[in-house]
């Protein structure tokens, strides 16, 4: 989908009038691709491929502007026609793939690289290491400009010590920069690799690290990572795992959980998780005495709980965020997420 709404800011379609129906802007399309624009035939392939509104899709009609648009020289044609060839015209694939990763299309060269990558039992120990050290060197250029694809693909390679030396904690942080990139699957990769090593960090490492998964996007990785830091009972470590459980970031949504969290990071003495429990508290007038049912509380925050009035005022939290500089929400997730 995301495609075929290129269609829309492509500037083809910078033309006077903001009025104009789709079926103009195809038309003024068509005009530009029947005028030999490479380009407009791309775009105009893949509307054709799936079909777009009251566009019917039309796969014959979109291949052959795919292949007139790759024979012109348009470089993500070329890369998109090899990609689709491949793996049932291996050739052909290739000869595509090479000629748009020759004009500058890293996406080509991360195509390249996996069609190298594949197995092939005909080919010798020593066939295999040069195989794999040719496709480190591709997704290497291609990881350089930013194809996040690439970045997983690479991480692999040095998961594994194919073509580069076994080298997890770069792996580690080239699936963290894939997932920062946008490519989810990478997540569930480094989660795979590291889950034993991260059983053996120290709480405060666990939460150094948790933090860094957070701001990559791999808020799973970053769950686990604080699940680990609250073993040391750190207050951060609970107000982070709190917020994980009631914005469903990493694991499924809890208001207990987040509520229990929330307490013991602010009895700790979080200023975050104090300015949060205020707003709780606005909501939630009887939120900490709910919390007397949850049997998993510890004892100690429970009978601070109990023992002290103040707990159930927000102006009591707010004081206290006040006094290290928390006065909104933004701080809260500002010093919550920051390297404070």
């Amino acid at each position: 989908m995301k495609k075929l709404l290129l269609i829309f800011s492509f500037s083809l379609f910078a033309l006077a009038s903001g009025a104009l129906t789709l079926r103009d802007r195809v038309s003024a399309l068509e005009k530009e691709a029947g005028e030999g624009n490479a380009e407009a035939m791309y775009h105009l392939s893949t509307l054709y491929e799936h079909g777009f509104d009251s566009i019917p899709a039309d796969s014959l009609l979109s291949h052959r502007l795919l292949q007139r648009s790759a024979r012109a020289g348009y470089a993500p044609a070329q890369n998109y026609l090899g990609f689709k060839l491949y793996p049932a015209e291996k050739d052909s694939a290739i000869y595509w793939l090479t000629k748009a990763a020759d004009a500058g299309e890293m996406k080509a060269v991360s195509n390249l690289a996996y069609i190298l990558l594949q197995s092939d039992s005909t080919l010798t120990a020593e066939m295999r290491c040069e195989r794999d050290s040719k496709a480190a060197e591709l997704l290497t250029k291609a990881t350089e400009a930013g194809v996040p694809t690439a970045m997983a693909s690479l991480a692999d390679l040095y998961r594994e010590g194919r073509g580069v030396e076994k080298d997890t904690l770069q792996a580690e942080l080239l699936y963290l920069d894939a997932v920062s990139a946008g490519l989810g699957d990478a997540e569930m990769k480094l989660l795979s690799m590291s889950h034993s090593r991260y059983a053996s960090l120290t709480p405060e490492q666990a939460l150094k690290e948790g933090l860094r998964a957070a701001r990559s996007g791999a808020h799973t990785v970053a769950f686990n990572l604080y699940c680990r830091a609250v073993e040391g009972n750190i207050p951060r470590a609970h107000t982070l795992l709190a917020d994980a459980y009631s914005s469903a970031k990493g694991t499924d949504y809890s208001h207990n959980l987040a509520l229990r969290h929330y307490a013991i990071g602010a009895i700790g003495d979080d200023p975050s998780a104090q300015f949060i429990l205020a707003e709780l508290l606005e909501i939630f007038p009887d939120a900490l005495t709910s919390l007397s049912s949850d049997d998993e509380m510890p004892a100690e925050i429970l009978n601070r709980i109990n023992a002290n009035n103040d707990y159930s005022s927000p102006q009591y939290w707010y004081s206290l965020a006040s006094q290290n500089g928390i006065t909104s929400a933004r701080d809260a997730f500002r010093r919550l997420f920051g390297n404070e």
